[in-house]
């Protein structure tokens, strides 16, 4: 389940880590910062429950009544299919109109099983997650608080040209992680107020600009991306 669009951070980018992911070994990952394992029966009744709630839906849901919530954004459910295929549903403002009746019941019930997965009791196991790969998201500031620095050494050059395209996203592995943690701003960090005062700009390669950069420990059905 993760949270698209409104006012968060990066939301053009689809760089927000999923509220919860849950993957096919039990392991629960939560905003891409704590994990924890479900027990394989539960496991096996929160999929069947999905894809059972989930069936037949379309992929995008208009509320039944009233305006689309701009600043709110929208929540997407996710499931993997008896078949092996991956179905997403998407809905505006899913949490805020839970009791409304804006949407059908069966979506409700999807969301509420999720949402009582994180306050699970294997949930109070849950310990920070850290992987071994790293995604780095690339933005270009209108303005700096900090001097501008050269490139850091190892560091993934960006891409993009200046312009509505110029965010972007790289994954990196190896010896490169620990320079993309040094140099660039904690995921955590970059939501609080006055990030963009500690986001250390650099000049980029290749007539690029100058960039900002954020860090965060990419999820398990991220790191080959």
């Amino acid at each position: 389940m993760s949270a698209v669009g409104g006012n968060s951070p990066f939301g053009s980018l689809g760089y927000q880590p999923a509220e919860i992911a849950v993957y096919a070994d039990g392991s629960v990952v939560l905003d891409g910062s704590m994990w924890f394992t479900l027990a394989p029966a539960d496991l096996q009744s929160l999929l069947t429950g999905l894809q059972k709630d989930l069936a037949g839906l379309p992929a995008v849901l208009t509320a039944a009544a009233g305006s689309a919530m701009t600043d709110v954004g929208d929540t997407v459910l996710g499931v993997r299919g008896a078949g092996g295929g991956y179905q997403t549903v998407r809905a505006n403002a899913l949490p805020q109109r839970l009791a409304s009746g804006a949407y059908p019941a069966p979506v409700v019930t999807a969301y509420n099983a999720l949402e009582a997965v994180k306050n699970s009791t294997a949930a109070k196991a849950r310990a920070p997650y850290i992987g071994n790969t790293v995604r780095v998201a690339y933005e270009c500031p209108v303005s700096t608080a900090l001097g501008t620095q050269f490139w850091p050494d190892g560091l993934p050059a960006p891409t993009h040209a200046r312009g509505p395209q110029c965010p972007e996203m790289v994954t990196v592995t190896g010896g490169t992680v620990d320079i993309a943690r040094q140099a660039c701003l904690n995921y955590d960090s970059a939501l609080q107020d006055g990030a963009a005062n500690q986001a250390v700009p650099y000049l980029s390669e290749g007539g690029m600009g100058i960039r900002t950069c954020v860090w965060r420990w990419a999820l398990p059905d991220e790191q080959s991306h």
